[in-house]
């Protein structure tokens, strides 16, 4: 008799529990909470929108807004920039899959090593004595 095999729904079971328990619910609690009172220390149970008025209305949140959303244009525009020319070279002139290979893990390779060995890295070339401020000034 051949085996049987499960169905979809039931194999996507695992991840959507997972993305719902650590995902929606929290997303959920998150929002509810912003529309608590601030009180000081506490947080007040009681609904209201004027989290979201001062928001909106405050120059200070409202700068901070659109920074982020400069920032974030600004990374994605250097991203396509950088990663577009080298994905167009791999799809169309790289015909071998180890060469293809070869660059991902030249790309990818940075990012297998700790944040704080890459931090300390950067020093001698961006530091107050570095490489890179010692030609600038």
């Amino acid at each position: 008799m051949p085996r049987r095999i499960p169905s979809r729904p039931l194999m996507l079971a695992p991840g959507v529990l997972l993305i719902f328990f650590f995902l929606i619910i929290p997303i959920g609690f998150i929002s509810l909470i912003s529309f608590y009172t601030f009180a000081g220390t506490y947080i007040e149970p009681t609904l209201t929108t004027a989290n979201y008025w001062k928001l909106i209305t405050s120059p200070i949140f409202l700068g901070r807004i659109v920074f982020t959303v400069e920032l974030a244009a600004t990374v994605t525009a250097a991203c396509f920039a950088l990663g577009y020319p080298i994905a167009y070279l791999m799809a169309l002139n790289i015909r071998r899959d180890e060469v293809k290979l070869l660059i991902i893990l030249l790309l990818l390779m940075p990012w297998w090593i700790d944040y704080t060995v890459r931090s300390m890295a950067w020093i001698p070339i961006l530091g107050r004595t570095g490489v890179l401020n010692i030609i600038l000034t």
